[in-house]
């Protein structure tokens, strides 16, 4: 999906206390580029235990492509 950084700041906040919401440690600014146009994507997985497990992708760039949401 796209995404815009104004500050050149992209990031994901900590996990909070009821443990739901949010990375279970500090993350690193994923705006690698500064300002701008962003790409993102995030893959997710369920491992053998049953954790969820996530995979955040962010790249500079635009997309030109149209976007449909299925509900």
């Amino acid at each position: 999906m796209p995404i815009v950084s104004r500050s050149g700041r992209l990031t994901v906040p900590e996990m909070g206390e009821d443990g739901e919401v949010g990375a279970g440690a500090p993350m690193p600014n994923l705006a690698i580029a500064g300002k701008g146009r962003y790409r993102l994507r995030v893959y997710v997985r369920v491992d053998d235990g049953g954790e969820e497990q996530h995979l955040v992708v962010v790249f500079p760039g635009a997309s030109r492509k149209r976007l449909e949401l299925k509900p």
